[in-house]
């Protein structure tokens, strides 16, 4: 039985599901938020679904400002003369409105469309800096979304307010733009995958795809029919992801996520609107991982669902409270494996990590969400209830902008 319990936020009430227990495939409960923390140090483990249930997602930490991961330094750093920006300014960075993130070589990259940039946290070098070319062909005018190619370290960027997807070196150095002219009308998400560029054309109805080493456009996909009744194109996306054999579209239009093969032929749907279990207010990011589990963001409900090939739900995890590891207006996940042990302190000792999860929230302190898929080291191995934060690695706490 799904019961629903109403809750207010910013004057406006929001319908949030409380599940006492949902089995199906996986074992899964409804998240129940424990104490606010009262200072940077968190005091207990936060894992989803809670005891007694086996936990498959542990809550690591969360980033709103530089002094969450700052070293004190009193001399330049490697990415702040990169950046052409003084560690030492007595303004502090901080992330206002992220969207878009991705990670890469111990860096995370945030689309923060209140600053026109994109705030870059260094978590080997302990720093943090924004993006934010000042130069005519270089700017950014509305940072969305962003990905990083982890074979030559780029940054793409699709930027709205320019109709374009920027192009930066691994020194963040400008290279170029993609889709200039009349080929997009709003990219809002950009994957870099095999040898194309995936870029979501929100107004276009569809994704365009470039040449990886030429930016040549090379096709969208998929066709786009006004008077398609079974549903099988894309009304309004605003995230994508690409596996090796298919392509994901979180159509915010028709509330549903749709599946494609690689050349555009549609698969399959999964989600609905509505407001119970596997059903969506406001999907938005997407992201799939190496066994297939699809993760959805729900801006509507402020939590993300997760589910199987089958486009059964297995279970979701955040919800809208104030609470580590809960979540306020999220926009975008991603799933990274080659950073997991930045975070290898962070993951409770009965645990192992397989890979991280990054959510973004659009407001509230918590602008950048860590979490980690997990699975026990051991069989019967109990889910932790308490435990003290590790020392070291990226600092908890703070407060951010809105």
């Amino acid at each position: 039985m799904i019961h629903a319990r109403s809750f207010r936020r910013a004057g406006r009430a929001t319908v949030l599901l409380s599940v006492p227990c949902l089995l199906i495939t996986a074992e899964a409960c409804g998240p129940k938020g424990l104490e606010a923390p009262t200072g940077p140090a968190e005091t207990s483990v936060v894992v989803y679904p809670p005891a007694p249930d086996t936990a498959r997602i542990q809550f690591l930490t969360r980033y709103g400002r530089a002094s969450d991961i700052e070293d004190q330094k009193d001399q330049g750093s490697f990415l702040s003369s990169l950046l052409g920006q003084d560690p030492r300014d007595d303004a502090e960075q901080m992330i206002y409105k992220p969207y878009g993130v991705s990670m890469s070589r111990g860096r995370i990259y945030t689309c923060d469309t209140m600053l026109a940039g994109v705030v870059i946290m260094d978590l080997v070098g302990r720093e943090m800096g924004v993006l934010r070319p000042e130069e005519d062909d270089a700017f950014m005018a509305k940072p969305i979304n962003c990905a990083t190619d982890p074979r030559d370290g780029k940054l793409y960027v699709a930027d709205v307010g320019r109709e374009e997807v920027l192009v930066y070196d691994s020194t963040l150095a400008y290279q170029g733009s993609i889709g200039a002219g009349d080929v997009m009308n709003k990219p809002v998400d950009v994957q870099v995958h095999g040898d194309r560029i995936w870029v979501a054309d929100q107004t276009g109805h569809g994704v365009v795809l470039f040449d990886r080493e030429t930016w040549a456009q090379v096709g969208k996909i998929p066709e786009y029919a006004p008077d398609d009744l079974e549903g099988r194109g894309v009304r309004q996306p605003t995230n994508i992801w690409v596996t090796d054999s298919e392509l994901y579209v979180s159509d915010f239009g028709d509330f549903k996520i749709k599946v494609y093969t690689h050349d555009g032929t549609f698969v399959r749907s999964v989600g609905q609107y509505g407001r119970g279990l596997g059903m969506f207010l406001r999907p938005k990011g997407i992201a799939v991982d190496r066994e297939g589990i699809l993760y959805v963001v729900d801006a509507g409900f402020h939590l993300v669902q997760m589910f199987n090939e089958q486009g059964e739900m297995l279970m979701f995890f955040g919800g809208p409270d104030d609470d580590p590891g809960h979540m306020y207006l999220p926009a975008k996940v991603t799933i990274d494996y080659d950073n997991v042990d930045l975070f290898a302190e962070y993951v409770d000792p009965s645990y192992q990590a397989k890979y991280l999860i990054l959510v973004t929230n659009q407001y509230g302190a918590d602008k950048v969400n860590v979490y980690a898929r997990v699975e026990p080291k051991a069989a019967g191995a109990e889910v932790p209830t308490s435990g003290g934060t590790p020392s070291g690695g990226p600092s908890e706490g703070g407060t951010g902008g809105h």
